[in-house]
This record gives C-alpha cells, sequence and structure tokens, in this order.
C-alpha cells in the first residue's frame, strides 16, 4: 500500500498526457474535476521503473550532476512529485525532480539550495527544507483542478515555482490560476543561459477595485502636468520601445530574451483561450505606451488581461533631464572604492595626508563632514509613469475590467526604510491585499468576459481619460 500510494504521488506531480515530441515528453494538463489521479496506468504518463539505468541532464545545480548514472531506487523511496535515483559512482542516493524522460535520460531540475551530492545527510534535509517553502518545478496538473490549486494557495510557506518550459498555453494557464510569472536565467555553468520561467504565488499583493465608483486617486501635479502635455496612451502600437525603456531602467531586469519573445509572439496573435476550465476565459497580452506628440514612448508596461482582470508585471519611466537642470558633476558624484583618484583630479593618498594636516591644526578633515548630494535634476517628462498608470486605470475601468492586479505590494516608509518602495502604487489607489482575499476577488473576476472581450489597439488622448 505504501509503495502504491508513493508511486501515485509522483504519477500525478510527473505525468504528462500531452504526448511526446521528438521523444520527449511534455507539460499536460487534466481536466476539470478530475480529482488530480492522472498519469495513473492506462493514461500514459512517465515510463519509469526501479532498477531502470538512467542518466541526469538538464537544468541540474547541484555542482557535478549534469551525466551522472544512476539507477532509479524502488517505489517506496519515492517522495511527491521526485523519484529517487542511486548515483554512481558516488553511491548516493538523491530525489530528483523529472521534467521529461528520453532514451534513457532524465530531465531534471533541482533547486538553487541542493546541497552537495557527497552528502547524503545534507541531501535529506535538503527534501525537509524544501517541503518548508524551497522553490519546486510546477506542472499544469498541479493547477488543473480545484483541489490541486488549493494545495499550492493555501501553503504559505511557498511562494515560488519553475519550469522550464515556455509555451503559450502553460504561461496562460499559471497565470489564469493567479502566478505572476517573472524570469530566471543561468549566468554560468552547463546551463548558462538558459531561462526558466519562475512563477509566483504571491504571499500579498498591490490591488485596485476598479468596479468601485472612483477606484484611483488623481495627484494635484500628475493632473496640472497630465493637462499640460498632450500625452497620449498606446495600446499595442511600440512593444519593443517598451522592452528598451525596462532594460535601461532596471538594472535587474527579468525580462530576458525569451520572455520578449514569447511576449511578441502573444501580442502577436491576439486573445487566446485559457484551456482551464472549459475555456470561458480569453488571455490578452498588451504592451502600454504613454506617447508625446511625437510618438516618443516616455513611460509604459507590459501586462495582461485575463476575463475581466488586468495584471501589470513591469515597466518604466523616463529619467531623462530638463536641459541645464542637471549637475555638471552629478554623473561622477561618486567613486568607487577601488578607485584611487576623486572627481577632483586629487589622489586618495593626497587627500588622507590633507586630512591629518587639518586635524593636526584642530580643524575637522573634510573626510568627517556630512557630504552635500548634488541636487536631483529636473525630469523632462516628471509624473509620466504615473499619468501613464492613471490613463491606463481609466481606459481599464471604461473597458469593464473590475480588478487591477499591481504585483508586488508597496513597501511604505519606515524610520528603518525612509523611502519605501514602489510608494506609487498606493499614491494611485492601490491597497494590499493578502493572498487569500485576493484569490477571491481575482476568482471572481477572471472568468468575466468583457463587453468586447479586450482594449481595442490604439491611440487615447491621456488627458480625456484622467481629467
Amino acid at each position: 500500500m505504501e509503495e502504491e500510494e508513493g508511486a501515485a504521488s509522483a504519477s500525478r506531480e510527473c505525468r504528462s498526457t500531452a504526448g511526446t515530441e521528438g521523444g520527449e515528453a511534455r507539460p499536460g494538463r487534466a481536466r476539470e474535476g478530475s480529482e488530480g489521479r492522472s498519469g495513473e496506468e492506462g493514461e500514459g504518463g512517465f515510463d519509469v521503473q526501479p532498477g531502470q539505468a538512467v542518466r541526469l541532464v538538464g537544468l541540474v545545480s547541484r555542482a557535478g550532476l549534469n551525466g551522472a548514472e544512476g539507477v532509479v531506487q524502488p517505489r517506496s523511496q519515492w517522495t511527491l512529485g521526485r523519484i529517487a535515483v542511486l548515483l554512481h559512482p558516488r553511491g548516493v542516493a538523491t530525489n530528483q525532480t523529472i521534467i521529461s524522460i528520453r532514451r534513457g535520460n532524465i530531465d531534471v531540475v533541482t533547486t538553487p539550495d541542493t546541497p552537495d551530492a557527497d552528502d547524503a545527510d545534507k541531501a535529506d534535509k535538503a527534501d525537509e527544507d524544501d517541503d518548508e517553502g524551497g522553490i519546486i518545478p510546477i506542472t499544469i496538473d498541479m493547477i488543473a483542478t480545484k483541489a490541486a490549486r488549493r494545495m499550492i494557495t493555501t501553503n504559505m510557506k511557498r511562494n515560488y515555482y519553475l519550469t522550464p518550459y515556455w509555451e503559450a498555453d502553460v504561461y496562460i494557464d499559471l497565470a489564469w490560476a493567479g502566478f505572476v510569472s517573472t524570469a530566471y536565467v543561468y549566468t554560468e555553468g552547463l546551463s548558462a543561459g538558459r531561462a526558466l520561467l519562475l512563477p509566483e504565488m504571491q504571499k500579498a499583493y498591490g490591488f485596485i477595485d476598479l468596479a468601485s465608483d472612483e477606484p484611483m486617486h488623481v495627484g494635484k501635479k500628475a493632473r496640472k502636468r497630465c493637462r499640460r502635455n498632450n500625452y497620449s496612451l498606446g495600446v499595442n502600437q511600440n512593444l519593443e520601445a517598451v522592452v528598451r525603456g525596462i532594460a535601461a531602467h532596471h538594472e535587474n531586469n527579468w525580462l530576458c530574451k525569451q520572455y520578449c519573445d514569447l511576449w511578441r509572439m502573444l501580442t502577436v496573435n491576439g486573445p487566446k483561450q485559457v484551456r482551464i476550465n472549459g475555456g470561458i476565459s480569453r488571455f490578452h497580452a498588451l504592451s502600454i505606451e504613454l506617447l508625446t506628440e511625437e510618438g516618443e514612448v516616455v513611460a509604459g508596461e507590459v501586462g495582461y488581461i485575463i476575463g475581466s482582470t488586468y495584471t501589470s508585471l513591469t515597466g518604466f519611466f523616463s529619467t531623462q533631464p530638463v536641459p541645464g537642470s542637471q549637475h555638471p558633476q552629478s554623473t561622477t558624484a561618486s567613486v568607487a572604492a577601488s578607485t584611487t583618484t576623486t572627481t577632483d583630479g586629487v589622489t586618495e593618498q593626497d587627500s588622507e595626508e590633507a586630512d591629518a594636516v587639518m586635524q593636526e591644526a584642530g580643524h575637522a578633515a573634510p573626510s568627517d563632514r556630512p557630504v552635500q548630494p548634488f541636487p536631483k535634476p529636473q525630469l523632462l517628462h516628471s509624473s509620466a509613469g504615473k499619468i501613464q498608470l492613471l490613463a491606463l486605470g481609466a481606459l481599464l475601468k471604461r473597458a469593464g475590467v473590475q480588478s487591477w492586479n499591481l504585483g508586488h505590494p508597496p513597501k511604505m516608509p519606515t524610520l528603518e526604510d525612509p523611502k519605501g518602495s514602489m510608494v506609487y502604487k498606493s499614491e494611485i489607489g492601490g491597497v494590499i491585499l493578502p493572498r487569500d482575499v485576493f484569490l477571491e476577488k481575482w476568482e471572481a473576476t477572471r472568468d468575466i468576459p468583457l463587453p468586447n472581450h479586450t482594449l481595442a489597439s490604439g491611440t487615447y488622448l491621456a488627458k480625456d481619460l484622467i481629467l
């Protein structure tokens, strides 16, 4: 009985019913109401037998395991979603999450915190820690039924998952379930350059209820600058400019090549039906742009509509200064610690000697005095980011969108963190919702179609939307 239960658990988490292509299994899904009992005898799935000789290939972060040979262990040693493999010649048992099997090779993904393969005790401890909140692979079967989704949504110890598949249907099904997907790109090792889709079931969300009478707050500065500038809001008018702006604006930009390629395909193809729940909902990938009269994109974002919901993924705003407002030395105001010359050409050694002379004379050394930062330059398109969001919110409401997922919630300023982060989300009317409350609102609106199914591509005068 124990062996049968272990086998069924592993099969449910690792199976594929979407057929094979080139001999490689692909992620599949179970129909709503099937209770997730897929991958069992008679329904296909992974053909893994105890005693089978295998070789680990693919995304293996545990050092030295790529290409390692092993033997599949008895089913009684399998854990949920993982199959035990005894590696040779090290003789160490390890649980590997199987992604696919082809000709005796197993494609696996191991989480970044997986310990060294030489330490079996640490490997066992890693499995325990993983159950407490590590990153694990996800398949569509894990979200295809209400019961399966509830296992994920009620587990507040885990929020990140991963998958190596960049198919549109996989992305869309995850989005429908409430995941917000970013990306992780390997930068070294055998998997360098390969990207993983990183779906997150956030623990809290920024949220705007667009179904309320006055869901958004338009500040005086934004109102004034919107009235003064003849901005237009574009829908799917210039995705490439938005991608470039995001890359330039964010130091750690997760909008990698695979993500951009997927988004280009989705925006070009238009609305696509969600496979789960009978295909009631439609998914539409969007590029949103704030345009000047000359057509320059000065703010923008990428996001998507599902039913009558909208999700903001990532965006940017222009930081181009007003000509003449930037301090001439502001671009070289800071010098790295390893640099031997200051901004005025005086060496570090000369500076230290001068400090010592002044201290002997009873004066405070320049290095002891508070450094006055250069004044911030005035932005040529100040408040462009807020204007883009406010105009978008008004357009979404006009189109019948009821729920706006702002992504990660804002962090308000505190004594420890005077600036906070993403405070603009609260300034335009966003509130913070815990996961369960957000999902209740999300699930109530994701299957309600918009009157015209989506936002019509084109441009809209921003002042007409906001003022």
